[in-house]
Formats: structure tokens, sequence, C-alpha cells
């Protein structure tokens, strides 16, 4: 059976600082995928639809993928937590047809219906609870499905998540036990997340982190009131992903193999060891 791989990118605020633009981190989004596919695996990403987005990038790349042996079939599953998919129109469904399977999500059933303009907008603690509760699920979701999990940049702040995207996703998929490769060189939540692997904590995974962010910190708060047994806790975060270190990643690589992941600049090297503990695992 096909295995099933989770791209896990987004922006990173940390680029410039790390000597690197946007072109590079697309460039790497674009070659880690293509290097996949050519191996036969199938993609995965849990993103928006806007135009020049990574989804938009991913959706491209398969569309024209086309192996000999291999011409009608799904090579991205694009996850689109709600309301995302009410960005997805029927030009751009037909235009990916086959290629791309759009996995719209719903709001979590217990949640009462709420305008998608109001929830656009963002501009109250229950608008931005209900962008929590969407992410997760389809974070959730998109987690049962895939197999293994690869993991560039991340926002550090600005996400409209309980915590950082990518921090999530890289939680949901460890906490399954499912291999997680982590790319550190472009920093963001990723250079976070290995931090709190190797050191037992980062300061960006940390609530006095958003001090300034009354917005996020309201949400929380909102959010926590009504899960108390599954509250956002940073000090937990961090907990976790030090207990589990390097060989919580289960990836099949060994930890130097995984430190070098951690720190190369070069995309070849990337996708090689990436390959490699696929092979190995597989």
């Amino acid at each position: 059976m096909t295995k099933i791989i989770g791209i896990s990118i987004s922006v990173s605020s940390d680029l410039g600082a790390l000597g690197f633009g946007q072109p590079h981190l697309d460039d790497a989004n674009i070659e880690i995928a293509r290097l996949l596919l050519q191996q036969g695996y199938k993609l995965a990403y849990g993103g928006d639809l806007r135009k020049n987005s990574f989804t938009i990038s991913l959706c491209e790349l398969v569309n024209g993928y086309t192996p000999l042996n291999d011409k009608n079939s799904t090579f991205l599953h694009s996850y689109l937590g709600f309301p995302i998919g009410n960005d997805l129109d029927i030009d751009k469904e037909s235009k990916y047809f086959g290629a791309v399977k759009f996995r719209k999500l719903p709001l979590p059933n217990d949640l009462k219906p709420m305008e998608v303009t109001e929830m656009f907008k963002d501009e109250t603690s229950e608008s931005r609870y209900y962008w929590f509760r969407s992410m997760t699920a389809m974070r959730e979701k998109m987690n049962n499905d895939i197999d293994a999990r690869v993991v560039l940049g991340g926002q550090s702040k600005g996400f409209k998540s309980k915590f950082s995207g990518i921090a999530e996703e890289v939680l949901l998929a460890m906490q399954a036990q499912k291999p997680v490769y982590l790319c550190g060189a472009f920093g963001g939540a990723t250079k976070s997340i290995i931090e709190a692997i190797t050191n037992g904590k980062s300061e960006r995974l940390n609530l006095e982190y958003f001090k300034d962010d009354k917005k996020y910190l309201d949400a929380v708060t909102l959010y926590n009131s009504r899960h108390e047994n599954d509250i956002v806790n940073y000090e937990n975060l961090n907990t976790f992903f030090r207990e589990k270190g390097i060989d919580g990643l289960n990836n099949g690589l060994t930890q130097e193999e995984n430190k070098l992941l951690f720190e190369t600049i070069h995309i070849p090297q990337m996708i090689a060891l990436i390959l490699k503990g696929l092979k190995s695992i597989s």
C-alpha cells in the first residue's frame, strides 16, 4: 500500500537572519515533495488556497506529475479545515481533478454554526476559539491518514491554532508514534521543537513569548475554561518533547543523522536523510 507523507511547512520569521529568503523555503518544499513523489510516495498538506500559497505550489507540482505507470492517481491530499474549505471553487477542483483530493472538513459537531465571514474577520475570542477547534480537527484527521511527517520552517507567532500549526502537527504525530523528520535549517517553529527535544525547552514555546498578543492569550483563556482536561499548556508541551527526545521521532535515523538533519542547509542532504529514514522503517 502506498504511503502518504505529510508535509508541514509554513513561513518562518527567521529566514532573513539565517541568510535565506522565501524562495529558499519554496525550493525546499518543492524539491522534497518532488523526490518523495519520484520514490512512489503520496503527499498530504493542510493549508489555505491563497494565490502563491504552499498548497497551490504543491497542487501545481502534482498536476504536472504523471509517471508512466500511474497516470490516474491522487498524488496530493489537501486538507482544508473550516472555514478555509469555503475558498475551494469549482475551477480549482476541475483544474486539479484526479491529481489532488481536496478534503473539506466541517466544524466539530459540538460547535454551533458560526458565519464564515465572522471567522475570517477573527475579531472576537469566540471566533478565535472556533479557529482553535477547527484547525485541531483538521490536523487530527490528517494525522490519522498519514504514515510519516516532514517538517520545515513554521510560524512562531500569528497563527490561529492552539499552538503553532507545525508544533501541533509534530505533537500529534509523535503521540501516535509516526515518523517525524525535522529539517531545522529554516528556523521557525521547527527550530523551537528541536530546541525542546535537545535542550528540554524553547523560549518560543512559552506563553510568556505571546505577552503582546492579547487576542491569542484571551482565546487561550477561553479555550482552557472549556477544556479543563486538555488545556493549552506550554510547560507540558516542552516536557513531552524533552521526554520523547530524538528517539521519539521514530524515523529510522540514528541520533547523529537526526542532528545532521536538524542543521544541514543543503536540500539534497535533507532529502537523502529523509529517504534513508523512510526506507529503513519500511
